[in-house]
């Protein structure tokens, strides 16, 4: 995965100059589009997946309508938590291994299904200086309290004795304060704090070690509350791009699962406000801290959500389909972006015929189709009409499943005809909407297919070489021709590389790294069938039968046998066979056929 394009730190600086493309005087600023994204602590699922799907694609819709003000998205993500701390003791790693990977996995999930990478990711750990800053200056405004030893708490009675000044008391926004009090009112607060419904700020943790991430602050060394991480990124968000764009730059719209709004929203929204609302902040932000909130609907399973913690989660690896076929259920089979929807196999089977009619369209559509058929052509600008007004609709009540049903119907119209001028229309309308939903250049046809002749080819040559190489090797009398053929081909096809010396057994060649004395045999991913291994089990092969002895959750060797005892392996050779895991998945999901 690329680079995000910016990087925001705590001593981010940004000046602007005459020459600067982003000069104030010379264009108008884009919205700051900001989205809760991951706890890195394990793999995502589908429902992960669906939820920014669905985010994605709102995004995109208002990329489309607003070309010249395209949307800058960031991302924030949670890479310490208490949580991360137990994978990382668990899987004796450090705490950073344990969030690169699944953050890595995150990214990659989200790129199978077509999202878009965001301009920014706000990593917690970046921001730890800026969640300092925000909590002292609550405690400042009387706002918030430290308890000795445990941390720092918001104070909802404070906010609530001073609602007239925020424009509501805590739990306001999304209507969860009365439901808040009636849980709490006979209740009385608990170690030490004032109100029940008082939440933690900063959480002192004076045990230090090597999987538990800790940092000084003025209440003693400790960790980030979960609440305050979104709120201080979002304000550096802001200031970092209001800085350069010379002008007040505001996130106009915050997103995420229907799950986060109360209580991780509700108190983003509490300690936010109170934060802005002690100098003229709210009044330059029209009175309320974020004007639009979009929360998707869960994706349930077994008759409940899809969840981590009850083990319901499906990976999309294990789905067997292109991240299209996925694409294409969540958008236009699934309902709308903030319902909940089913997960069923069968579903997915459905939605990858539908756009294999579709992808079988856009191909066999091309220039040719010259004659008028202006029956067609009219139904083709009535189906655009009926797309647009859905666009031009409010976010809360645009459903992309219409969308995609009239791309779906205009197709299956256009196929009973023949040749004709309205084919091509339809064509470039499918093309359009398509595109502008993140579907790939494989859904629109445009993808050139080899059908792996040049692999099949290059994995031929290979074998011959190899072959060569070693009976040349076990005859050096005779080997000097051997040789000198086997090398000219390897010269004139670079990507063939030297193996092991020895002749070549059923476990392939052998990946040696420069920085470890270990060599590790490596599978060719394929089954018996022909099919493609799938990446979480590719240790798991006959290749490394009795090889390694425990794997992580991802599939990755964490211990091997040596001599007959368990050794655990180096950080280096961990990151060698990831590298290898790296490497098979990319090539099982780009030549991973299409389901159905």
């Amino acid at each position: 995965m690329r680079p995000c394009l910016r990087r925001l730190s705590a001593g981010s600086s940004h000046r602007l100059n005459s020459t600067s493309a982003l000069n104030p005087n010379s264009r108008p600023a884009p919205p700051l589009f900001y989205l809760c994204g991951p706890t890195v602590y394990s793999s995502p699922h589908l429902g992960h997946i669906r939820t920014h799907v669905c985010l994605d694609y709102l995004v995109r819709v208002q990329r489309h309508k607003t070309p010249l003000l395209r949307p800058i998205l960031a991302i924030g993500c949670t890479d310490v938590d208490d949580k991360i701390v137990k994978v990382a003791k668990a899987e004796k790693l450090d705490m950073k291994e344990v969030t690169t990977k699944y953050e890595r996995e995150f990214y990659d999930a989200l790129r199978w299904a077509g999202c878009e990478e965001p301009d920014v990711i706000l990593r917690v750990t970046d921001h730890i200086s800026d969640i300092i800053s925000f909590v002292d200056t609550l405690l400042q405004n009387g706002n918030a309290y430290t308890i000795e030893g445990d941390g720092v708490y918001f104070d909802t009675k404070a906010m609530d004795s001073r609602k007239e000044r925020y424009g509501m008391g805590y739990g306001g926004w999304f209507n969860r304060g009365l439901e808040f009090e009636s849980d709490f009112e006979s209740t009385k607060a608990r170690d030490g704090k004032k109100n029940e419904r008082d939440f933690a700020l900063w959480k002192v943790h004076d045990t230090i070690d090597e999987h538990n991430y800790s940092w000084p602050s003025p209440w003693g060394r400790g960790r980030p509350g979960w609440h305050i991480e979104c709120s201080a990124m979002i304000k550096k968000f802001e200031d970092t791009y209001s800085e350069l764009y010379g002008r007040k730059m505001i996130v106009s719209m915050h997103g995420g699962g229907k799950d986060l709004i109360f209580p991780h929203h509700e108190n983003e929204i509490a300690q936010s406000t109170v934060y802005e609302g002690c100098g003229e902040g709210l009044k330059e932000r029209g009175g309320q801290w974020i004007e639009e909130w979009v929360h998707t609907g869960h994706l349930n399973v077994k008759g409940g959500k899809m969840s981590k913690s009850d083990k319901t989660g499906v990976t999309y690896e294990s789905l067997g389909c292109r991240g299209d076929v996925f694409r294409w259920w969540v958008l236009s089979e699934s309902g709308r972006w903030d319902s909940d929807a089913i997960f069923e196999d069968r579903r997915v089977v459905e939605a990858a015929g539908k756009l294999e009619t579709l992808r079988n369209f856009m191909k066999e559509v091309g220039d040719e189709d010259t004659s008028d058929d202006l029956n067609l052509v009219a139904a083709v600008r009535a189906a655009e009409g009926r797309i647009m007004d859905e666009i031009d609709k409010p976010r809360k009540e645009h459903d992309s499943g219409r969308i995609m049903r009239e791309v779906y119907n205009i197709v299956k119209t256009a196929s009973e005809r023949g040749e004709g001028d309205g084919r091509r229309q339809a064509r470039m309308l499918v093309a359009r909407y398509l595109k502008m939903a993140g579907f790939s250049d494989w859904v629109l046809g445009l993808e050139v297919e080899n059908d792996g002749d040049e692999e099949n080819i290059m994995e031929v040559l290979t074998t011959f070489r190899s072959g060569v190489r070693s009976l040349a090797l076990e005859n050096p009398k005779q080997n000097g021709k051997f040789l000198q053929l086997s090398d000219e081909v390897r010269n004139k096809i670079p990507t063939i590389k030297d193996t092991a010396s020895s002749a070549s057994s059923s476990a392939g060649t052998r990946l040696n790294n420069p920085k470890t004395s270990t060599s590790f045999p490596v599978s060719s991913g394929m089954n018996e069938d022909g099919s493609y291994v799938i990446p979480k089990t590719y240790f798991r092969t006959p290749t490394y039968q009795g090889i390694f002895s425990k794997l992580d959750s991802a599939g990755v060797p964490l211990a091997m046998w040596e001599d007959g005892k368990e050794r655990e392996l180096t950080k280096e050779e961990r990151e060698q066979l990831q590298a290898m895991k790296d490497a098979h998945t990319a090539n099982y999901w780009g030549r991973k056929p299409l389901k159905g």
